[in-house]
């Protein structure tokens, strides 16, 4: 790989499985050298792992309805921010 940059592009697709592609080997050859990379591509393993072991939880419905509407009126004040700024 050129640059520690281009480990972004390649990440997801290393992360997901397709690591036969000749893009990931690339990666595993980048990270044998480059322990910044190395540390990503570890800590996002990681992290990637320790989600998939967390049971769902599911939220009362008044609970969710009272996130959702909370949601929604956030995002009507920033579009309407977002609105104000534009000349």
């Amino acid at each position: 790989m050129s640059d520690c940059k281009d480990l972004l592009g390649a990440l997801s697709e290393y992360l997901d499985g397709n690591e036969q592609s000749e893009m990931c080997a690339t990666l595993r050859e980048h990270m044998a050298g480059c322990d910044k990379c190395r540390l990503v591509v570890n800590t996002a393993k990681r992290t990637i792992e320790l989600y998939r072991g967390i049971d769902v939880v599911e939220f009362p419905v008044d609970v969710k309805e009272r996130l959702h509407g909370s949601l929604r009126e956030a995002w009507a004040r920033r579009a309407v921010q977002a609105e104000s700024r534009r000349p």
